[in-house]
């Protein structure tokens, strides 16, 4: 596997032991004679970002990219950490994996507006300040797909998939996966369900509404006019996530999702709380 020399750390200034563990990084790799920047720009000669945060900062840190073949690691200072699922408990180990070259790389696909937004998780059309529905057309490769009256409609690639997507019913997706993922929110609609189209599609939003908005990744947000249209297609380039082996992503789903997990849903009939719940006395 490649050796990487020069690292960048991306990090989130406002979780508390983000200096903190930004300083343990940077002592390590120096003492492995590795160059180490803190910026949340690009530059040059890097050929590894390291994302310290959670899922948003390493969102944040794939717009970052000029070279779409520079890896991200994700260590998760935050809550969930789905994307950045590395522990701040592990990060040593984690890159004594890496030095030795214990890791692979995850392509992930990401969509585009056309206007230079990359988007790894999703874009949203969204009603905008004014909380009111919103109504739209879509249309998947200039094929009338349908009318959505409702919040809003996501467009998601698969790893986003576990995120907004999920949250309002949507399917989970295989990250690798060649696919596009609709999901309309609360539409006023008993009929209308999530589809997976082929990643080759191309998604036409018309609004008819007097004011929508489209979001990238819940991070970047411009205002669309009644009549506007947009194209999300896939994006050509990817996003490469730097994973260590052994942490497979169904582990992941259980972990963090709690997917499957029996044992997380097993009723102790002593105490009548659910086994190894990080919330205890909550119903099932």
């Amino acid at each position: 596997m490649k050796s990487f020399s020069n690292f960048r750390i991306v990090l989130n200034p406002h979780k508390t032991n983000a200096q903190t563990v930004r300083k343990q990084i940077e002592t390590y790799l120096k003492k492995h004679d590795k160059q180490v920047i803190c910026s949340d720009q690009a530059v040059d000669q890097e050929d590894l970002v390291i994302s310290l945060g959670g899922d948003g900062t390493l969102l944040k840190a794939a717009r970052s990219l000029k070279n779409p073949d520079v890896p991200i690691l994700g260590i998760n200072l935050g809550n969930l950490g789905f994307l950045a699922d590395i522990s701040a408990q592990k990060i040593e180990t984690c890159l004594d994996q890496i030095i030795c070259g214990n890791y692979y790389l995850e392509p992930r696909t990401q969509l585009t507006t056309g206007k230079n937004l990359q988007a790894l998780n999703d874009v949203v059309i969204a009603s905008g300040k004014t909380f009111r529905v919103i109504q739209m057309l879509v249309f998947i490769d200039d094929h009338f797909f349908s009318e959505i009256v409702g919040d809003g409609f996501i467009i998601s690639t698969p790893t986003g998939s576990t995120a907004y997507s999920l949250s309002v019913g949507g399917p989970i997706v295989y990250p690798t996966m060649e696919v596009i993922i609709l999901n309309a929110i609360s539409p006023h609609m008993l009929s209308l369900r999530p589809l997976i189209v082929p990643g080759k599609s191309t998604i036409k939003i018309q609004i008819c509404s007097d004011l929508a908005s489209v979001v990238i990744d819940g991070q970047i947000s411009e205002n669309l006019s009644k009549g506007s249209t947009i194209n999300i297609t896939q994006s050509p380039h990817k996003v490469k996530l730097l994973k260590i082996k052994g942490m497979e992503y169904f582990n992941l789903l259980r972990s963090k999702l709690r997917l499957g997990d029996l044992k997380a849903r097993r009723i102790c009939e002593d105490c009548d709380q659910r086994f190894d719940c990080p919330y205890p006395k909550l119903p099932i």
